[in-house]
């Protein structure tokens, strides 16, 4: 196995677990305790975890994300407009995927009198929302749940998203910018995030005007591969030419399309 091959083992393994020991990776790579040691300094200098006595746990901020809930309730008015102004890309008969997002849960509704319509997701609260629509079909994604974001994560999330083609992906983000790229608050989601991204023919960021121009830890994707950005009235004509000469299309709620 080639080093990078190891270090992204590693690194699938402690976003998924959460925590890893040294002599278990050895084991199981069957390479020398000094040798995972090193790969272990790598992705700590990465910001990927954080060494222990005998082995690490994944770094990131989970016990300070925001509940589901406490996200749902800021910047309301923004994200209705971006979720009315993103549900008219839906089309009868496409699959389309939503993440675990307060900004694409605030979509169901829009979504009603879409005909023959497949929802894939992996939040838990989408999901039991969207038992209300029973016109709907819904794909609900296992995996490993993250009882803050009610979103779930892991190795059976990816390879069930493996298995299912998608016309038009829905992801939200913690920050947006043309150098950057699409990015996130933590790292435990990014696989399952880029795997949603492999398996739509259609790539749709919603992002409020706060997100843009801010930039995470963990880069989900460049920005030449989003199709859409739909963003809310307060996003600046800067701003949206910034975002423009980059690639996406930018769309209003006011059903304007800016594109460069």
């Amino acid at each position: 196995m080639l080093v990078i091959e190891r270090r992204n083992f590693i690194r699938r393994m402690i976003v998924e677990q959460g925590v890893i020991s040294v002599s278990d990776l050895s084991q199981t790579l069957k390479v020398s305790e000094t040798t995972i040691r090193r790969d272990l300094d790598y992705l700590e200098g990465e910001n990927i975890l954080k060494k222990t006595h005998g082995g690490a746990v994944v770094l990131h901020e989970e016990n300070a994300e925001p509940l589901f809930q406490e996200r749902k309730r800021t910047h309301v008015l923004e994200k209705e407009e971006i979720a009315k102004r993103a549900a008219m890309l839906v089309q009868d008969n496409e699959t389309i995927c939503l993440d675990g997002g307060t900004t694409t849960a605030a979509m169901i509704p829009y979504l009603s009198s879409i005909k023959d319509l497949t929802i894939v997701t992996n939040s838990i609260h989408i999901a039991f929302h969207l038992q209300e629509y029973e016109s709907i079909q819904v794909i609900f994604i296992g995996g490993i749940l993250r009882h803050r974001t009610g979103s779930v994560i892991g190795s059976i999330a990816v390879d069930t998203l493996k298995g299912i083609w998608i016309d038009k992906l829905f992801l939200s983000c913690s920050g947006l910018c043309p150098v950057g790229g699409v990015t996130v608050s933590n790292i435990v989601s990014l696989e399952v995030r880029k795997q949603m991204i492999a398996s739509s023919k259609e790539f749709i960021v919603l992002a409020d005007q706060t997100k843009i121009g801010q930039r995470y830890l963990a880069r989900v994707a460049q920005m030449n591969e989003v199709n859409y950005i739909v963003t809310d009235h307060r996003t600046t004509p800067e701003q949206i030419q910034a975002l423009s000469q980059t690639g996406p299309v930018v769309l209003l709620p006011n059903g304007k399309v800016c594109e460069e």
